[in-house]
């Protein structure tokens, strides 16, 4: 399998830098953007596996129109305060799982599972 190219989208560009300097432990191609504007352009450009975004970015609507306009897209959703109702919602419109901000055992996961599941849909 191909190494997966990630994108941290996070308001905070200090919370994003720590966040993507975890997952480069991980991943090898982890980009950053501020904004979703960023992230559209990105995603748009290159060829991205998984967004991690920050649900402060966004509204659901928003995620949910993302979820449909990358379809080949993995998203990840990040959130300090993450329970199980934001979840739910979450996975509702379309992306891979909803993680605490600092949970980068659970983003790693979710990124590679569904690059897994992505790969096996694909072949």
């Amino acid at each position: 399998m191909q190494p997966l190219r990630i994108v941290v989208a996070h308001q905070d560009f200090v919370a994003a830098t720590t966040l993507a300097k975890s997952l480069r432990s991980h991943f090898r191609s982890v980009g950053m953007v501020g904004s979703i504007d960023d992230m559209r352009s990105t995603m748009a450009e290159q060829a991205i596996d998984v967004a991690v975004l920050d649900l402060e970015l966004l509204a659901p609507a928003e995620l949910e129109e993302l979820c449909h306009d990358f379809p080949q897209v993995g998203f990840v959703c990040i959130h300090r305060l993450a329970d199980e109702e934001l979840w739910a919602r979450v996975l509702a419109v379309g992306a891979v799982d909803c993680c605490s901000t600092n949970d980068v055992a659970g983003i790693t996961y979710a990124a590679r599972h569904y690059a897994e599941i992505s790969h096996i849909s694909a072949a």
